[in-house]
């Protein structure tokens, strides 16, 4: 038995795809009562011929009435042959063949009880369907053996025939009635002979003379079969046949319907478009964590838009965590087929959460050929050594490449710039050692990136990650792509991919949403900002592929503060012993007279020794001033977990940082950094 389920799986194409129903109905209805209001209208014409004379019969013959029904059939069919329709054609001069009339135009039928042979003319002309049934009743009594003109003139003779047997009869009656008289008369005995003698001769020819009479009369009442008598003669019609304008729009809608069906099954299979989570459920067998309103992350937008963004990306990580295996989540892959900014978005606000939560998260953009991160964060990479090429002990040198964000707990690795914007092409191993090494200094690791089908990087990093998640943005992504994507991370039996997250359109997007997916162009619309506007594409900037920085320049991080009194400036401080694993990179807010600190002028920027030791000094001054605080608020554990903690000191310029600037009279900082 069908479960309500199951029907509802087998009628959701026809609930997708419902408007095609109603179009292809009416447009087949429209055709038919379109064709129908042109089609020409007709007329029948009916001409009846008696076969045979048995109805004037005062004795029928049964057996003469059965050879009528069959004689009927035979002029039935010959009403049909060139013989009898030729001569028709030729005495009414019509603008057709012969072959036209038995083919289109004529019909016969027989009446068997009544020896009745109809012929019925369709014709568009009534006059002229009444002129052709006539004709050929005419053309077919001509055929017939016994003409009515040979049969009239034989029953004119059998009728004068027995008139004179008639009167010969009554000249013998009165002639043996006056010899029977003289017989009374006679008294001689020879008389009387004679006169016998003449009665006898006399009665004897009444009784041949009645004979005679009789079978004449005979003659004359006996029934003709092999005989056509007109019956009733074809008048013009005076109405055409009914219109089947209803049937014919009635089943041209039906079959429009059954169409608008079967078009939505095949729309339906050759669809590139993953609709919601059915469909990614049913054809890319993924289960679906959530569904994430397409737009920036949720620091740069406010009101209800943020609060249905955050209360959406809330739902996915806790599918994140109920997906999770027993040893929780430390490092997470969120990719997608290819690289778009809703993904880019998904990763830092779910970094924020983790953040909240109070897990020191580390979230690093590892899409080099369209670092969308780091242009949301406004961040630059570094021009020195990239990310890519450390080792798992250059925890240190790690750290001068992390730059701070905005939310506690959080640290931003920038983009590792490539040549030409090309994918990283890295090793399974170096992906291996570079997992263990962010690890080593945050609870949870986030990679935005690298996109699937841009290279191979997403399947080699994939199974050295606790966990895979896969963005689909329904508008760009086809079908095919999204289930090549999953093939290329499984090929790794250790990847474990944890579900997708869709991308809900924004409300302009949906609006110039292709019938048929991405069609034919696959076009990515920009990133809707605050307001639900896009973007424009036209801006160079915010499209232009990651290129390295110019030798010298400081990269510069933008922080709104304007909510942030406190957090104007915001530092990174390294641990204070390097050989010690259990602490974690730590995001403090600068002392009050940072924010009064001029900015150092430093003409020559220091090696990168001098940048750590700095930083080292920097921690363990804290560490002097704020030992109490300190060691309660980070106690070690095996990834070293360690609450933030506020330090009151000055800032100190970095390799590549000539200090903290600030514009006056607005509510943004820059933290240059190295």
């Amino acid at each position: 038995m069908i479960t309500p389920q199951e029907l509802l799986r087998l009628l959701r194409p026809i609930l997708r795809w419902w408007w095609l129903i109603p179009i292809a109905v009416l447009l087949s209805g429209s055709v038919a009562f379109l064709v129908s209001r042109t089609e020409t209208r007709y007329y029948v014409a009916r001409s009846t011929l008696m076969i045979g004379n048995t109805l004037e019969s005062q004795r029928p013959d049964p057996i003469q009435l059965q050879l009528g029904s069959s004689l009927g059939r035979f002029y039935g069919e010959l009403a049909k042959r060139e013989r009898i329709l030729q001569p028709v054609q030729e005495k009414l001069n019509l603008p057709f063949s012969w072959n036209v009339i038995a083919t289109y135009m004529l019909r016969t039928a027989v009446v068997p009880n009544a020896n009745l042979l109809e012929i019925y003319i369709t014709d568009s002309n009534p006059v002229r369907a009444a002129a052709i049934a006539n004709a050929i009743a005419d053309q077919l009594i001509a055929y017939s053996p016994t003409s009515p003109d040979k049969v009239a003139a034989e029953q004119m003779t059998i009728e004068q025939q027995l008139r004179e047997s008639e009167a010969r009869l009554n000249d013998l009656r009165a002639r043996i009635e006056e010899t029977t008289f003289r017989r009374q008369q006679v008294v001689s005995a020879s008389d009387l002979a004679e006169i016998n003698q003449t009665l006898m001769q006399l009665e004897a020819s009444l009784s041949r003379e009645q004979e005679t009479y009789n079978r004449l009369l005979s003659f004359k009442n006996s029934s003709v079969v092999n005989v056509l008598t007109p019956f009733e003669s074809a008048e013009p019609p005076l109405a055409p046949l009914p219109s089947r304008r209803n049937i014919t729009i009635l089943f041209a809608g039906l079959g429009g319907f059954l169409i608008a069906v079967a078009a939505a099954y095949v729309l339906d299979r050759v669809d590139p478009r993953l609709r919601g989570p059915e469909d990614v459920r049913e054809r890319v067998d993924m289960a679906v964590l959530g569904n994430v309103p397409k737009g920036p992350p949720i620091q740069s937008i406010v009101g209800a838009r943020s609060e249905q963004r955050i209360a959406a990306l809330r739902q996915v990580q806790t599918n994140l965590m109920l997906a999770a295996r027993e040893e929780g989540i430390h490092a997470l892959l969120i990719t997608s087929a290819l690289p778009n900014e809703g993904r880019s978005a998904v990763s830092a606000d779910l970094a924020d959460l983790f953040a909240r939560a109070g897990h020191r998260v580390l979230l690093v953009d590892a899409e080099p050929t369209q670092p969308y991160l780091s242009r949301l964060l406004n961040a630059e990479p570094d021009l020195g050594r990239p990310w890519t090429r450390l080792r798992s002990e250059d925890r240190q040198e790690l750290l001068t490449h992390i730059i701070p964000v905005a939310v506690s707990n959080m640290a931003f690795l920038p983009v590792a710039p490539t040549y030409d914007a090309q994918p990283a092409m890295l090793s399974s191993r170096r992906w291996h050692e570079l997992t263990h090494l962010f690890t080593s200094i945050a609870d949870i690791v986030i990679f935005d990136g690298p996109a699937t089908m841009t290279g191979p990087d997403a399947a080699l990093l994939a199974p050295h990650t606790d966990g895979v998640v896969v963005v689909i943005d329904p508008y760009v992504e086809a079908q095919e792509l999204i289930i090549q994507s999953k093939q290329r991370l499984q090929k790794d039996q250790r990847t474990h991919v944890m579900g997708a997250v869709l991308l809900e359109p924004s409300a302009l997007e949906a609006s110039h949403r292709p019938l048929l997916g991405a069609w034919p162009w696959q076009r990515r619309p920009s990133l809707p900002d605050g307001n639900g506007a896009v973007a424009s594409t036209e801006d160079g900037d915010a499209h232009e592929p990651s290129r390295p920085a110019t030798e010298g320049k400081p990269v510069v991080f933008e922080v709104d503060t304007s909510h942030m009194p406190e957090a104007e400036h915001v530092i990174i401080t390294p641990p204070p012993d390097p050989h010690e694993e259990d602490r974690q990179v730590i995001v403090t807010p600068p002392p009050d007279d940072a924010l009064h600190q001029p900015e150092a002028d430093t003409t020559d920027p220091p090696d990168q020794n001098g940048k750590i030791q700095e930083n080292q000094n920097i921690l363990n001054n804290t560490a002097d001033t704020n030992a109490n605080s300190s060691q309660t608020a980070a106690p070690a554990h095996s990834h070293g977990d360690m609450q933030p903690h506020k330090t009151r000191r000055k800032p100190v310029a970095s390799s590549k940082t000539a200090g903290s600037r600030r514009r006056s009279g607005s509510a943004k900082s820059r933290t240059r950094h190295g």
